[in-house]
């Protein structure tokens, strides 16, 4: 398995590849877009009175996942409010009438609390050494998950997936089980990359021992 000459950067015929892959999404206010390359993508976030955007290779994602579940606490507060108005306006309705009648502040209350519990953005986080990536939590999420995960570790092979003659075998064994742990080649492949190393080192040793034998000789 040869090793990349230059690892930091990828082939030019990698670079060279088909049309980005744009995938977006939205959800109320908030809406995202991925324009995935080859080799990197341009990720956009815009929520309502902000937006960013960013470019980063997909080796700089971490393997790790983080969940964030966002509601509007203005919703919340007002509801709660109003409730409290409503409430208070009928003890007083009830002390002076001896009537018992629900204000309309008490159903403007529980319908912005309403508001308040089910219009929900659940969002995946995948971080990354520059920002977070947040992905609206979707069937489209998931579908862009997929894509990230796939060309994360296609780049992370290609980097870093080589045995040399030249490297310690014992910095090569922690290089392949890194990539196992990274998710960019799976337990068979990781096991046969081994086998590979320890082969490799076995007939470095013989012919070392049969230098050495010459020498003597």
């Amino acid at each position: 398995m040869a090793r990349n000459d230059n690892p930091g950067r990828l082939p030019a015929a990698v670079l060279e590849g088909a049309e980005p892959r744009v995938i977006t999404q939205k959800r109320f206010s908030t809406r995202t877009r991925f324009e995935l390359g080859d080799s990197d993508f341009a990720y956009r976030l815009d929520t309502e009175g902000s937006s960013r955007t960013y470019r980063l290779e997909y080796a700089e994602l971490s393997s790790d996942r983080e969940t964030l579940v966002e509601r509007n606490a203005w919703w919340r507060n007002v509801g709660m409010l109003w409730m409290l108005i409503g409430v208070v306006s009928a003890v007083i309705v009830y002390t002076g009438e001896h009537k018992l009648r629900l204000p309309i502040w008490l159903w403007l209350g529980m319908i912005s609390y309403g508001v308040y519990y089910f219009k929900v953005i659940r969002y995946q986080i995948i971080p990354a050494e520059r920002c977070n990536v947040v992905i609206i939590d979707d069937a489209t999420g998931a579908e862009v998950i997929r894509e990230l995960e796939s060309r994360r570790a296609a780049q992370l092979r290609q980097r870093f997936d080589y045995l040399a003659a030249d490297e310690h075998p014992e910095q090569q064994r922690r290089r392949i089980e890194w990539l196992g742990k990274q998710g960019a080649l799976d337990a068979n492949e990781v096991s046969a990359r081994l086998l590979q190393l320890n082969a490799m080192a076995g007939a470095h040793a013989l012919a070392a021992e049969r230098r050495e034998q010459d020498g003597d000789e």
